[in-house]
């Protein structure tokens, strides 16, 4: 399957697995969906992932018994709408607009942090995932 935009792909996957509760699945090879599974490891909400070739990633969710967190998943930014929060909307000014964002994927020119992390840095950039 060929994507134009592959996170959303892989956010969709990710959604689709967790609602049939599958524990493995397979998402495309990207350097945004890298960093993308890096936090969510890093924030304990995927149990693993490898690379399984240099197409495709394979991800290990967490089951029912280790507590799956994610109950939302959602892209703020697409291609055909760039969004660009600067410090003071990240502390609180536009999220209002999104329901109950636990954390935030913003891509800065530090790398892809959460929105904690670039708050602590003093910067801004463009959001692109949200989890509940």
């Amino acid at each position: 399957m060929v994507s134009n935009f592959l996170i959303a792909d892989a956010v969709n996957r990710i959604k689709i697995s967790i609602l049939v509760r599958l524990s493995v699945l397979e998402v495309p090879n990207n350097k945004l969906i890298n960093f993308v599974l890096k936090l969510l490891y890093d924030l304990g909400y995927v149990f693993k992932f490898i690379k399984v070739n240099f197409k495709k990633f394979r991800i290990w969710l967490k089951t029912k018994i280790q507590k799956n967190n994610i109950k939302q998943l959602f892209i703020i930014s697409r291609p055909s709408a760039r969004n660009y929060f600067d410090l003071k909307n990240l502390k609180g000014g536009e999220l209002n607009n999104f329901i109950a964002i636990s954390f935030l994927f913003v891509s800065t020119s530090e790398g892809l942090v959460t929105d904690l992390e670039s708050t602590f840095l003093h910067i801004g950039g463009e959001p692109v995932l949200g989890i509940n």
